[in-house]
């Protein structure tokens, strides 16, 4: 779908990342707790690219908190505020974001 074929099987090899937002609007890996925990707690997946994850390395959480995930009424994962998928003060693009 996004012609990322194979990238997200080996992160450390491609720069991909699985991320989810919990129900708490906390970002969270994907794989980093148990599996009952997370199907009861994440919102929606997202796909980091390479040059996201390297800026949420270098900014810790700020790069997906500076403009909080919104809960739309439908229950979309609105990313990134609604706006394009784009964070404007990085210049950086989202790939695309997955809802569970």
């Amino acid at each position: 779908m996004f012609g990322l074929e194979g990238e997200l099987e080996d992160p450390v090899r491609s720069g991909w990342q699985l991320v989810f937002v919990d129900q708490e609007n906390d970002v969270l890996l994907l794989g980093d707790g148990p599996w009952p925990e997370f199907v009861n707690s994440v919102w929606c997946i997202k796909i980091l690219s390479p040059q996201e994850v390297q800026q949420m390395g270098n900014n810790g959480l700020e790069l997906l908190n500076s403009a909080p995930t919104q809960r739309l009424s439908n229950g979309i994962c609105d990313d990134y505020t609604g706006r394009e998928d784009s964070n404007l003060s990085t210049g950086l693009t989202t790939v695309g974001s997955l809802d569970y």
